[in-house]
């Protein structure tokens, strides 16, 4: 539990709830993660409990409208405009 937790967000913007000790404990902080956000839990704060309760819809970031000929690339970003990737990597022993 000594790595630190890193987390990815992509797409929708969301609140990542930042708790106590014990899942009983009222939320300590609300932050606002927006696509592109990395979050790192490192230390004593590596054990605390945490989530996204919310996400919150039409705040994704704005995409390239002007995309000639890569369809692939075309349905990504309309696919990124309505949904939210969170990528998180950790060490587990």
């Amino acid at each position: 539990m000594t790595a630190p937790l890193i987390s990815l967000s992509i797409g929708l913007s969301a609140i990542f709830l930042l708790g106590g000790l014990s899942r009983e404990d009222d939320p300590i902080r609300a932050i606002l993660v927006k696509s592109g956000d990395l979050s790192i839990l490192s230390g004593p704060s590596r054990l605390l409990f945490h989530g996204v309760p919310k996400i919150l819809p039409h705040q994704a970031i704005d995409y390239p409208t002007n995309i000639e000929n890569d369809s692939d690339l075309e349905a990504c970003i309309k696919l990124m405009k309505n949904c939210r990737i969170n990528i998180n990597v950790r060490q587990v022993n």
